[in-house]
């Protein structure tokens, strides 16, 4: 390393002012807590981290219980936390890339090595903002480094980093262990060719790696790591005092044979050091295993959770892009990264381009399973496996051939960072002006951010309080579930830090990521047997799911047992969460057991028509299977999203996604609401439009069998049958004065004088509603038809009205609206007219709103 310093002493000298210009440029500064979908994630990793939960069992995630310190959001408590960690990894990738820069006799292979960190920093922002993409090249650096000649060593180094990187997320675990599998496996193979067989040491070193791994998670795995650490020094000493044991016992037992009858027996095995360390590492294992199962300790629970996730991800997650050029273009990258590496496992290092295929296929799956942002994971790692490997090329001719695949991987990075639409994108979140980085005025900002942390601790206090600001709920709502038990769905958990809640998380916490039946059923478990005082719901889900697809178990569980608070029975519109319903439990379970389940199959593209009784729901348990193919394809690229299409009782068509590894747990498909207000009136009592056929289609059907097998069961719901006449008010006195205005019934419209409806549809009725000055606000509107003085549908007043609120001038008049839906068979066969009355309690009285439709009924 001397002489390659002297050699290129003024290339260093001028090249060291740029490399801290960029370290500077480059600094981590911590992200504090915002609104939305992926910031809530991270909010609550660091949450978690604070209450201390069970990383496997009160939180089920990808990451663990050290996640929070490379993504979690940062707050009051934990800044110094997250800073610390990430200028830790930061500082540790730039020390390994300057160490290999010196060790690299070739002046190209360090310029590629150093053009690959610095484009990845100026042109992926993922790269920039989470640290574990830059563990992944720490990794990758490291595995440069690798020496067959200190396998052991090595096996006892990466079964730690192992273990520190299964805590902070699983998928950089795998990487490690998958790693150090391929380098055994690559060691044994060479063994064997070169008539060498090492395989006693290769098996200890594989033995002494999972030994530390595991040691390693009993030890992080729970917040109380003092005494898992006690655990383990007790089990050593176990160990230890059983193994010298054995060691001395077969010493003084070997001396009592004859020499001539047991040289061959106490060489293989009466030999003393091989004995006592056969007894220790099995001693030593025997107690880990007990521990791990007598102490109750999550890691199998974590693993289980974790890989939950990563499995279900392929199926529920993926975004499969028309932009055909983009997947060529990733297909291409990972083709020329596989050449260099052919090329460089057969002229020197079989064994690193092996890990670092590995790699190559982790990102590329995760790069392209959702094909948006996403690709930027494959994008931004290729360049520097082609240059780290190139650092192993003996020829001339490999060294050219990979630098012109470098070029190639450079120029793709290029377009993904100067343009805003890349390859087709319409919108790519990573924008144009990467270079701002380096700005002089940025890198000094950087510089006094770190010369002040208690000042920059302080700027960052401020923006979550400015963000948390947004979701505040009105203090009416605070003072009601104040100290009550509390959890989210589907996922804005900001609302916790925002309104200081007693949160009590389902183990997946974000509906979305319940993507298996297992993940499905830890939900509700957590809910069925801790129910929950209060749920926030939105109505809200991601790629196209319809909200009750998400979690279907745990969602049919809260629709049984909460309905919409009484003093919050409204939608709540705040300034960064809108339409959020605040639901509270019932007395008792809604849904009767159930009382109809009937089994068939349907076929891809197949319509299959379904029966929903009144007042009743069905839930549909849907199971896919797939083929060899499928299998196969899956695992090694991504499933392809299986949509649900859905006719309703009038004739109108939707689609929605469903994610095929927890539909088997029963999908609300009975009544689909279609927005919040409708869900909002489904969970008040009021049943959506039915639904009568169903469809199933994919883009790939070769991915799955032909047949899907369904699972249709009914159940009863005494709330939601139609209101009987003695749910309505008696002896009331009706009022038609057409001079005056207490509102209008909107919808159906009074255009069409003619809306025809078959007897088994429904139809919604909406609008708003006042009463005469010096009257309370109204509560309730009621519906007739004809002549009859007799009603057949009601709706509660309570739906925000801004716009009547504005035409009046008046806030008074903010929740007036009202919406309700009903059945074709509330009114009489042949054409009625549909009155809406607006009701006064105090005095008895109904007032006409303005609108008479005609509905004409049919069979």
């Amino acid at each position: 390393m001397t002489e390659n310093i002297r050699k290129y002493w003024k290339i260093w000298m001028l090249g060291i002012f740029p490399l801290a210009y960029c370290l500077l440029a480059f600094l981590p500064i911590p992200q504090g807590i915002q609104i939305g979908l992926d910031p809530s994630w991270r909010y609550a990793l660091s949450r978690a981290s604070e209450d201390q939960l069970i990383f496997g069992r009160d939180i089920v995630f990808t990451y663990g219980r050290l996640g929070y310190l490379i993504t979690g959001a940062a707050t009051n408590s934990n800044f110094f936390h997250i800073l610390s960690f990430k200028v830790l990894v930061y500082f540790v990738l730039w020390t390994l890339v300057i160490i290999k820069i010196f060790k690299e006799p070739r002046f190209l292979g360090k310029l590629l090595i150093i053009c690959s960190l610095l484009s990845a920093y100026l042109f992926s922002y993922i790269f920039l903002l989470d640290p574990s993409y830059q563990i992944l090249y720490i990794i990758i650096i490291m595995l440069s480094f690798y020496d067959s000649k200190s396998i052991r060593q090595w096996s006892w180094g990466l079964g730690i980093v192992a273990s520190i990187c299964l805590s902070i997320k699983l998928n950089l675990g795998v990487v490690v262990l998958g790693s150090l599998f391929f380098l055994l496996l690559g060691d044994i193979y060479l063994s064997i060719k070169a008539k060498k067989p090492n395989i006693n040491t290769i098996l200890l070193s594989f033995l002494d790696s999972a030994l530390i791994t595991i040691s390693g998670q009993f030890v992080i795995g729970k917040p109380d790591s003092i005494e898992g650490i006690k655990k383990i020094v007790i089990c050593l000493l176990l160990s230890a005092i059983s193994g010298i044991f054995t060691w001395w016992c077969v010493k003084i037992g070997s001396k009592d044979l004859e020499k001539t009858q047991a040289v061959k027996l106490k060489n293989i095995i009466l030999n003393p050091k091989i004995a006592g360390w056969c007894i220790f590492y099995l001693v030593y294992s025997l107690a880990l295993i007990f521990m791990l199962f007598y102490f109750s300790h999550p890691l199998i629970d974590y693993l289980k959770g974790s890989l939950e996730i990563s499995s279900g991800y392929s199926e529920a997650m993926t975004v499969v892009s028309p932009l055909k050029r983009e997947l060529i273009i990733g297909i291409s990258e990972v083709i020329l990264v596989l050449t260099v590496l052919i090329l460089i496992a057969r002229e020197s290092s079989l064994v690193f381009s092996l890990c670092l295929a590995f790699i190559l296929w982790m990102t590329f799956k995760h790069g392209f399973i959702r094909q948006d942002g996403h690709t930027l994971f494959l994008i931004s790692s290729t360049p520097l496996i082609v240059a780290i490997s190139l650092t192993k090329a003996k020829k001339i001719s490999t060294i050219r051939k990979g630098a012109v695949v470098y070029i190639y991987l450079l120029v793709i990075m290029l377009i993904y960072g100067f343009t805003s639409t890349p390859f087709g994108h319409k919108e790519f979140a990573q924008g144009t002006n990467r270079l701002a980085a380096l700005n002089p005025s940025q890198v000094a900002g950087n510089v006094l951010a770190f010369a002040n942390l208690g000042k920059l601790r302080e700027e960052v206090d401020a923006r979550n309080q400015v963000n948390l600001s947004k979701v505040e709920l009105p203090e009416s709502i605070r003072k009601v579930v104040k100290n009550q038990e509390i959890d989210i769905i589907p996922w804005e958990i900001s609302l916790v830090e925002a309104n200081q809640l007693n949160w009590k998380p389902r183990p997946v916490f974000q509906s979305y990521n319940a993507y298996t039946t297992y993940l499905d059923n830890l939900n509700w478990n957590s809910l069925s047997r801790n129910p929950r005082d209060y749920i926030f719901y939105n109505f809200e889900s991601i790629d196209k799911r319809h909200p009750f697809f998400d979690e279907p178990k745990s969602f049919f569980y809260v629709f049984c047992n909460y309905k919409p608070a009484d003093n919050v029975p409204q939608l709540i519109d705040l300034p960064g969460l809108s339409k959020l319903i605040v639901l509270t439990k019932l007395n008792s379970s809604r849904c009767s057991p159930s009382t109809q389940t009937k089994n068939l199959s349907v076929r891809w593209n197949s319509d299959r028509k379904i029966e929903v009784g009144d007042g009743q729901v069905v839930r549909l348990a849907v199971k896919f299977k797939h083929s060899v193919f499928g299998k196969i394809y899956k695992t090694f690229y991504r499933n392809p999203p299986v949509m649900l299409s859905v006719t309703d009782e009038n004739g109108g068509k939707r689609s929605y996604r469903i994610v095929p590894g927890n539909a088997q747990n029963g999908i609300l498909i009975g009544h689909l609401p279609k927005d919040s207000n409708d869900a909002l009136l489904f969970l008040k009592g009021q049943l959506p439009i039915a639904i009568t056929s169903i469809k199933f289609t994919t883009l790939n059907s070769l991915v799955y069998k032909p047949d899907i097998d369904l699972s249709f069961t009914s159940y009863n719901i005494a709330e939601y049958k139609l209101k009987k006449a003695k749910d309505f008010p008696t002896n009331v006195v009706f009022v038609n004065d057409t001079t005056k205005v207490y509102g209008f019934m909107d919808s159906p419209s009074t255009i069409n004088t003619n809306l025809r409806l078959k007897r088994r549809t429904s139809v919604v009725a909406n609008g708003w509603a006042i009463l005469p000055e010096g009257s309370a606000l109204p509560t309730k509107v009621l519906l007739s038809y004809g002549n009859e003085n007799t009603f057949f549908a009601s709706a509660p007043v309570n739906l925000p009205s801004p716009d009547v609120a504005k035409a009046f001038k008046s806030s008074r008049y903010s929740q007036v609206r009202w919406s309700v839906r009903f059945s074709a068979k509330s009114l009489p066969m042949g054409e009625s007219v549909i009155k809406a009355w607006v009701y006064d309690s105090q005095k008895n009285q109904v007032f006409q709103l303005i609108g008479e439709p005609k509905i004409v009924v049919e069979y």
